[in-house]
């Protein structure tokens, strides 16, 4: 396994590069939708992720330190979901570390720190 992104300061920001993100409010959140699984507030849960919109999404909110929100899908055996495919209340958490256990199979470190609806 290898690390593919890990804190650089003890602010617990990932570095970014200047052109990889564009401007982004500050309250911005990626969406990343589960199946089957439910985050608690303030437990660090880990996350596989296979698809690879999620996992560039992961990568990089890990890199900018932007925070994430986590909804859980309806139809748990969809690979592709919109926004009317999700429930509406979820966890917002911060990715604390991204790690690659092959190709097309990624787990995220997730400190889960509030609830959205």
């Amino acid at each position: 396994m290898g690390v593919l992104s890990r804190p650089v300061n003890d602010t617990g920001k990932f570095r970014v590069e200047e052109d990889v993100l564009p401007s982004l409010p500050e309250d911005a959140l990626f969406l990343v939708p589960l199946r089957d699984t439910v985050l608690f507030l303030g437990v660090i849960s880990t996350i596989t992720i296979r698809r690879p919109r999620l996992v560039a999404a992961a990568l990089q909110a890990a890199r900018s330190g932007i925070r994430v929100g986590f909804l859980l899908q309806q139809d748990h055996q969809s690979n592709e979901t919109n926004p009317v495919d999700l429930y509406s209340v979820g966890t917002v958490g911060q990715i604390t570390r991204m790690i690659s256990s092959g190709e097309e199979v990624h787990h995220i470190v997730v400190q889960a720190a509030a609830g959205v609806n």
